[in-house]
């Protein structure tokens, strides 16, 4: 078939078409894809956060390509992954480096996309401040003071992580100012199984505290 031709199946053809695809899952998914993308376009949503957060793993399990149960070493990122959407949807999530000094590099790329219509939300991953370490040791942090106990080290290093989150999110919404469109934004709250007891402070914080003001007054425009 030359690129570009179009088909009109019509009687037996059509019939034979319309069997395929119900006898075939795979079949089906391709009609059902090149469908949404003909109705909605190539669907690009950007993911954001600091790195440790969990960007890369939660991208591959919100795109139904990564179990959700995998502890994996943290590797940093060192630049944009793009993670293909599986499904009916034709897309990819483009996960954003998060340490500091790749921000300015890689982030304005994904702006870019999000003011020129081309990416219809965004996601942003936080998680309590529960980074993972990017050291070998506590130790090694800059945080880590002589005398500290390992749980003093944790608030400390949670509370030093938060502020991080929060800078970031300024960073987001700073480069959402050129984005005149209509947008959607999610926040995932990631790493659960570190916060659980402390789950109505964290559900607080996300929803009535700083990072929900800021939110709230660029949702407002």
């Amino acid at each position: 078939m030359p690129i570009g031709e179009v088909i009109v199946a019509t009687g037996k053809t059509a019939s034979a078409l319309g069997s395929l695809a119900k006898s075939s899952p795979a079949v089906m998914r391709f009609f059902k894809r090149s469908y949404r993308r003909l109705m909605c376009g190539y669907v690009t949503i950007p993911i954001f956060g600091s790195g440790g957060v969990g960007k890369s793993t939660a991208a591959k399990i919100i795109a139904g390509t990564a179990p959700d149960s995998a502890y994996k070493r943290y590797e940093e990122s060192l630049w944009t992954e793009v993670v293909p959407l599986t499904g009916d949807i034709p897309g990819e999530l483009r996960v954003a480096p998060g340490q500091e000094a790749r921000v300015d590099r890689h982030w304005p790329e994904l702006f870019k996309d999000l003011s020129a219509g081309k990416a219809i939300g965004l996601i942003n991953i936080v998680s309590y401040g529960f980074h993972a370490l990017e050291i070998n040791s506590v130790q090694d942090s800059s945080i880590w003071r002589n005398g500290m106990s390992i749980d003093d080290f944790q608030e400390a290093y949670t509370e030093a992580r938060r502020s991080l989150e929060i800078k970031l999110l300024e960073e987001v919404m700073s480069g959402l100012s050129a984005t005149t469109s209509r947008i959607w934004m999610a926040t995932i709250v990631n790493k659960q199984d570190l916060w659980s007891n402390k789950q109505s402070d964290v559900m607080r914080y996300y929803q009535f505290g700083q990072y929900a003001q800021i939110v709230d007054r660029v949702g407002s425009r």
